[in-house]
């Protein structure tokens, strides 16, 4: 997967007090002790963007190579712009783990998917789970390919007549295809199911 990506829209973010579009530059995504974004450009052409003052500014040493951006640094652009570039990384990068083994998964139940936070999909992946979701299961459903008895099923919060109450996802764990409780947080889920 590639990590490296352009502003083809217009995305607005705060350089020293001062609101910037950030669209033409392309960028990369980067682990490196936290979730970083480098903008891939040379300083003369993130000046042409950014105007001279903030490109001074966000070159704030003369050594500098790259403008970089920390996750803080994009919580109100995600408000505004409706997401965030290195969550929606960090959620490509959990999400193509999760579907190794099954592929077509991935495209199933896509709504709940989407209210999934990114930290439950990395955990997930982290645990070595995978995606098996079918399309006659109700919900997104996990499981261990070592474990192929125990399975999370991710779902989202609805009233008995279908409604959607709120964007919370609770986790219920089947093993041996028994139910066996539903848990609020994914850390419980994946302990439960991994004994």
């Amino acid at each position: 997967m590639t990590t490296t990506k352009t502003f083809e829209n217009d995305f607005y973010t705060m350089i020293d007090r001062s609101e910037v579009n950030l669209k033409g530059l392309t960028y990369e995504v980067y682990f490196d002790n936290q979730w970083l974004l480098r903008i891939l450009a040379d300083r003369d052409s993130v000046a042409a963007i950014l105007g001279e003052h903030l490109a001074q500014w966000a070159y704030n040493a003369d050594d500098c190579q790259y403008v970089v951006f920390g996750e803080d640094d994009f919580i109100y652009a995600a408000e505004d712009n409706g997401y965030c570039p290195i969550d929606l990384h960090r959620r490509e990068l959990a999400t193509a783990t999760l579907s190794t083994e099954h592929p077509r998964s991935e495209g199933m139940h896509s709504d709940i998917k989407a209210k999934t936070p990114t930290c439950v999909l990395e955990a997930l992946a982290a645990n070595g789970f995978k995606d098996c979701s079918w399309g006659n299961d109700e919900t997104p459903s996990y499981y261990i390919p070592s474990l192929d008895s125990s399975m999370i099923y991710t779902h989202d919060d609805v009233g008995d007549d279908g409604q959607i109450l709120s964007d919370k996802i609770s986790f219920a764990v089947f093993i041996d295809s028994e139910f066996v409780e539903t848990y609020q947080d994914i850390d419980t889920a994946i302990e439960r199911a991994k004994q």
